[in-house]
C-alpha cells in the first residue's frame, strides 16, 4: 500500500454537531484506490481490525458500506480515529477517560502520533489523532460516551492486579491454581511471549479474520505457565494481560492492553521494547537467583513466511550456552516423541539452531526461543484457532520442560 495514497486523504469532516460535546469533534477520513481493503488501511492506520471498530465503521459510513465492508473507489470514507485541537486534549481525556487513566492514555495517544511523524507522514501541529481503541470506556456501538463511574479496562486490571501487574491471570473459570506435583519446585521460569501491547506481531488470515501473532503466542504461553505452576514451579509472565485469561474462542479478539510485568507500559518502538522486556526479566532473575536451582527462560512466538510453507515448531538458543542448547534439544525431541505417540504416520521436522536474536543475546537466564508455526500458512494455522492445539502445544512444552529438570540435576 503505497503512502501517498493516505497523504492528503487525512482529510476531516465534522461528523458530529457541537452541540453534542464540550467542543467539535472530527474523523480522519480518507479517498478509497482501486485495489484497497478496509483491513490493510486499519493496519495502516495502526488501528486493530476488531469487530467493535469495524461495527462502527459501518456506523460512519452506513451510506457507503454494509456487512461486507466493500469499498467503492472514488467514494470519501471516515474511520475509527477522533481528531481534536492539540491544545484541548488534557481537557478532553478528562471529560471522556477516567481520572486514573488519563496518564496511561495521553501516553498512549502521543505515541500513536509520533509513529506517523516517523513515517513522514505530515499532521497539522495543532491537531492530535485519537484512534477510538485507545479511548477505554467510550461505547463505540453509538455515538456517545459512557458515565465515568463505570469501570474502565485499567481500572478492571487494577481490581484483579491490587494495582500491580504481576499476579497471572487465567481467567475467572480457573481461578486459583492447584499444585498437582513438585517435580518444578526448584524451577523458576521467565515466560515472555511474542509482542503485545501496540505491537501486534506477525498478522495471518483465516475466513476473512485476522490472526494476531501476539494474541495466540499469549494463549499459548498462558497455558504453559498454568502447567508449570500445577508442577509446582514458580513462574514469571514477563508479558501480561489481566483482561484476557485462556481463551477457547478460535478467533482471538485483538487488543492492545498488555503490559510488561509491574505494569510497565510496552513500548512502541521496537528497540525500546525489547531493551525494556530483557530489563524486566534479567531484574527478576537477579532477584530470585538464590530462591531456586533452576533459571529458564522461554520466548514463544509464532512465525510469518509464504502461506505455502507448512512448518514444524523449531527452536532458537543462544549462543556459546550449552544449557540453553539442551533445552531447546530436549524440547525438539520431547515434540518428536509426542508426535510419534499422537500421530504417528506423520513425522516431525523441528529443528535446533542458535541465533543471535536480541532476547537471547542480552536474556542472563538460559533462554529458549520457540517458533511455534507460520501464522499465514492454512495447515498451520489450525495448530493455533483450535483451542486444543494450544492446548496441547502448551503442554508438550511443559513435558519438554520437566524432561530437560530430570536428565539435569543440579
Amino acid at each position: 500500500m503505497k503512502i501517498q495514497n493516505y497523504l492528503l486523504c487525512i482529510i476531516i469532516s465534522i461528523i458530529f454537531p457541537s452541540e453534542l460535546f464540550s467542543f467539535e469533534q472530527t474523523y480522519v477520513s480518507f479517498l478509497a484506490k482501486k485495489g484497497d481493503k478496509l483491513e490493510k488501511i486499519f493496519r495502516y492506520f495502526q488501528i486493530p481490525f476488531s469487530e467493535k471498530l469495524k461495527q462502527k465503521f459501518i456506523e460512519l459510513n452506513s451510506r457507503s458500506t454494509d456487512q461486507n465492508l466493500k469499498l467503492l473507489i472514488g467514494l470519501r470514507y471516515y474511520l475509527p480515529i477522533l481528531k481534536i485541537e492539540k491544545k484541548k486534549l488534557d481537557e478532553f481525556l478528562q471529560l471522556k477517560v477516567t481520572s486514573d487513566s488519563i496518564d496511561f492514555v495521553r501516553d498512549n495517544i502521543f505515541e500513536y502520533n509520533n509513529t506517523f511523524k516517523k513515517r513522514n507522514i505530515n499532521i497539522q501541529d495543532d491537531v492530535i489523532l485519537i484512534p477510538l481503541n485507545f479511548l477505554s470506556n467510550y461505547d463505540i456501538s453509538n455515538n456517545n460516551f459512557q458515565d465515568k463511574s463505570r469501570s474502565s479496562p485499567i481500572e478492571r486490571k487494577r481490581e484483579l492486579t491490587s494495582n500491580k501487574l504481576t499476579k497471572i491471570y487465567y481467567g475467572k473459570k480457573i481461578g486459583k491454581i492447584k499444585i498437582k506435583s513438585r517435580i518444578l519446585k526448584d524451577c523458576s521460569f521467565y515466560l515472555v511471549s511474542g509482542h503485545g501491547g501496540p505491537d501486534p506481531g506477525a498478522i495471518g488470515y483465516f475466513q476473512d479474520k485476522e490472526l494476531h501473532e501476539d494474541e495466540y503466542a499469549y494463549d499459548i504461553t498462558l497455558r504453559l505457565a498454568k502447567y508449570l505452576e500445577e508442577n509446582g514451579a514458580k513462574v514469571f509472565m514477563i508479558t501480561i494481560d489481566t483482561i484476557d485469561g485462556i481463551r477457547n474462542e478460535k478467533f482471538l479478539e485483538p487488543s492492545n492492553l498488555e503490559f510488561f510485568y509491574g505494569g510497565v507500559k510496552i513500548p512502541l518502538n521496537q528497540k525500546e521494547r525489547l531493551q525494556t522486556c530483557v530489563d524486566i526479566l534479567n531484574n527478576l532473575y537477579k532477584k530470585n537467583l538464590e530462591k531456586r536451582k533452576y533459571h529458564i527462560s522461554v520466548n514463544i512466538h509464532l512465525d510469518s513466511r509464504s502461506e505455502t510453507e507448512k512448518v514444524d515448531v523449531f527452536y532458537y538458543y543462544q549462543e556459546q550456552n550449552s544449557i540453553s542448547r539442551k533445552i531447546a534439544e530436549t524440547l525438539q525431541s520431547t515434540f518428536e516423541q509426542q508426535y510419534k505417540k499422537f500421530q504417528p504416520n506423520r513425522g516431525y521436522n523441528g529443528t535446533v539452531e542458535s541465533r543471535n536474536l536480541f532476547m537471547l543475546k542480552y536474556s542472563l537466564p538460559p533462554t529458549v526461543y520457540i517458533e511455534l508455526g507460520n501464522i499465514r500458512n492454512r495447515s498451520n494455522q489450525f495448530r493455533f484457532i483450535e483451542n486444543t492445539n494450544r492446548e496441547a502445544l502448551a503442554k508438550w512444552l511443559c513435558i519438554g520442560l520437566i524432561n530437560f529438570i530430570k536428565k539435569n540435576p543440579k
